[in-house]
């Protein structure tokens, strides 16, 4: 694994099942704040939320797969990406 860059973050999670929350979700959230790492495994970005005190790195929202920044505004970035579904042993 190739570990690129970790930072101090709150994470919206914008998606529920596919579909986006709704704006006044969205703003009512206060997010998830952890430590952000963008790692390589193989050729798959994935970005994980994780609490800095854990050395094991357990994902505080879903691991999302793919990972690709689409936005950026300010200090707010917007990624996009898959997450594994509980169904499927994610």
């Amino acid at each position: 694994m190739l570990l690129y860059n970790q930072v101090k973050a709150t994470v919206k999670v914008l998606r529920q099942a596919g579909a986006r929350k709704a704006e006044r979700d969205i703003m009512a959230d206060q997010g998830r704040q952890g430590e952000l790492r963008l790692s390589m495994v193989g050729n798959v970005a994935q970005l994980n939320l994780s609490d800095p005190n854990d050395q094991q790195f357990k994902p505080l929202l879903p691991v999302l797969y793919h990972a690709h920044l689409v936005a950026m505004h300010g200090n707010r970035m917007l990624f996009q990406g898959l997450t594994a579904s509980r169904e499927e042993g994610g």
